[in-house]
């Protein structure tokens, strides 16, 4: 195995057992099994679990810590919490990760959990939480989760530095390939709306300053024409052109009459 070219998977067995074993297939593909390491799976009977961490690790380029939903509070048999126990396996690889020089270790949430806060882990795994984290989420988007971690960890073995900026959670097939009314309609429909507001908020002030037919009208109100049997084919040209200067109740309750409703 190529010195500096691993990848350790680090992981908690009741919260991330079964994407752990994803993951590590998914990156065996890429890399080969002889790069991998997955916690006790590779630890012999007999061994010292402090030991073989601080063996292994120095060996490797990459250090996935999963972080499932129940990582935060998983408990042990006495209903402590087990990330409190100084001895708990999961707390002293990661402390001895973040101790390894030259190793680069990246956070990775899978199945939707969350990044935890400082007051909620202790001391000695500060340093995890300040580092920027990978999401693997659950299907139909593992897959390229997985997909763009793998390149990003396999240009980093070339290059020697790790660029994990996009490998954040993104917009899932999900909601890429969901039903409903595309973008653009709503967009529509929110464009119309706000049009048809905007004409009866404003169509009362235009009106009343538009200029009359005839300058002698506002003069003579009796001689407007009679609206009594007369037919309008568009009752909103017929307001629009009788709504001008005085008269403006009278000539709406008028062709009001007229519409058959």
């Amino acid at each position: 195995m190529a010195q500096r070219q691993a990848i350790f998977i680090g992981y908690r067995r009741e919260d991330t057992a079964d994407v752990a074993g994803r993951i590590f297939d998914a990156l065996a593909r890429r890399f080969g099994r002889a790069r991998l390491f997955k916690d006790v799976d590779n630890l012999r009977p007999g061994t010292h679990f402090g030991d073989y961490i601080r063996s292994v690790l120095p060996r490797c380029r990459v250090f996935l810590a999963l972080v499932g939903p129940h990582w935060l509070h998983a408990r042990d048999e006495r209903g402590e919490r087990r990330l409190d126990d100084p001895n708990d396996w999961v707390r002293v690889e990661i402390e001895t990760a973040l101790a390894t020089p030259g190793l680069t270790v990246v956070p990775v949430l899978v199945n939707g959990a969350r990044m935890p806060q400082e007051e909620e882990v202790p001391e000695s795994l500060y340093g995890l939480l300040r580092l920027h984290a990978a999401t693997v989420r659950r299907d139909p988007d593992f897959h390229d989760d997985v997909r763009r971690m793998s390149e990003a960890i396999k240009t980093s073995m070339r290059s020697g530095a790790l660029d994990l900026t996009a490998l954040g959670a993104g917009v899932t097939k999900t909601e890429r390939s969901g039903s409903g009314a595309p973008p653009n309609v709503g967009f529509a429909v929110a464009l119309a709306t706000g049009l048809a507001t905007l004409a009866v908020l404003v169509f009362p002030m235009i009106t009343r300053v538009w200029p009359a037919k005839s300058p002698t009208r506002a003069m003579q109100p009796e001689a407007r024409p009679s609206t009594e049997g007369v037919a309008i084919r568009d009752p909103v040209q017929g307001l629009i052109g009788r709504w001008s200067g005085p008269g403006i109740v009278e000539d709406a309750l008028a062709i009001a009459e007229s519409i058959d409703v």
